[in-house]
């Protein structure tokens, strides 16, 4: 997290750099693992469909959080829209490719590991590497686990970029101390508001992948539903005001880009465990008491 944050401290033009070179280097061990993966293919990866004696609404809510886990976050990296060259642009096309990429990474990686092996019981947190091994030897399987450590450093990087930007925005704005909202003369960085956010990232280290996943997931549906609300409310209230880009297909489109994932982050909460749902519903009813407590706050300033 030292490393992370000095990184970070240097700029965006660093980070950037540094995470594709990186990103570069992890995809050779994962390439060497599918093409082995599929030499070696003798099961059906798709076989069970379902896991046994599971119920299926509880299996696609957990697989609905690992879903969302996995593929959302991109919209993150609108905090540093202001020092992204020309956005309008470069945004669309680098989730155009970064998306579909990522899906295309997750399943051609599993589905190899599935067909080679078929053992889809003990796919836990951590087993590529094991996988790995077991398909191409100690060679593979220590670059998969490099890879790994890389992965991790990449996206505490990049998250570290995009959520150190939230803690500037609100001191601007008057919700934390005006300190935060200072940025360096030298490398155009908001140097305080990355420390802190290094050490917040670096206290969740005494959680587990999964409690982890359990408490972003609910935090996620919970921001992504006001975003989605949001967007309907902009698009009521404001439908002639200038935009760069306008999600096609009418007021029709719009209310279906609202409710579908409403529904499915719905389905997700539902069927959770239920360490997750005590956590997550903890984290989200702090949002509500910081809102109340600022509301305080700012009342008692003005009288």
């Amino acid at each position: 997290m030292v490393v992370v944050a000095y990184l970070n401290v240097r700029g965006i033009h660093v980070v950037g750099k540094l995470t594709l070179v990186l990103l570069v280097i992890t995809a050779i061990p994962l390439i060497f693992f599918a093409v082995l993966g599929f030499q070696h293919a003798r099961f059906n990866p798709f076989l069970p469909f379902m896991p046994p004696n599971k119920p299926w609404q509880g299996a696609y809510g957990v697989g609905l959080a690992i879903a969302l886990w996995t593929y959302t976050g991109y919209e993150q990296l609108s905090t540093v829209v202001e020092e992204v060259e020309n956005p309008s642009r470069n945004f669309p096309i680098g989730l155009a490719i970064v998306t579909p990429l990522s899906i295309a990474v997750y399943i051609v990686t599993l589905t190899a590991g599935l067909s080679a092996l078929g053992n889809w019981q003990e796919w836990e947190t951590g087993y590529l590497v094991t996988a790995g091994r077991l398909i191409g030897g100690n060679a593979l399987g220590t670059g998969i686990f490099l890879a790994s450590v890389l992965t991790s450093f990449v996206m505490l990087d990049s998250t570290l970029l995009s959520v150190s930007r939230v803690p500037l925005t609100m001191a601007e704005d008057g919700y934390l101390h005006p300190a935060l909202g200072k940025v360096s003369a030298r490398y155009g960085t908001p140097v305080r508001s990355i420390l802190l956010s290094a050490v917040l990232c670096s206290a969740l280290a005494f959680f587990t992948v999964p409690q982890l996943i359990g408490v972003y997931v609910w935090t996620r549906m919970a921001t992504s539903v006001q975003k989605m609300l949001s967007f309907w409310q902009f698009r009521r209230k404001y439908p002639h005001a200038p935009r760069s880009f306008r999600a096609p297909g009418g007021r029709f489109a719009a209310l279906m880009m609202v409710i579908s994932p409403t529904l499915l982050f719905a389905w997700a909460m539902i069927y959770s465990d239920a360490a997750t749902r005590k956590w997550g519903l903890l984290n989200l009813a702090s949002g509500p008491l910081a809102y109340l407590w600022i509301r305080y706050r700012r009342r008692e300033i003005k009288t």
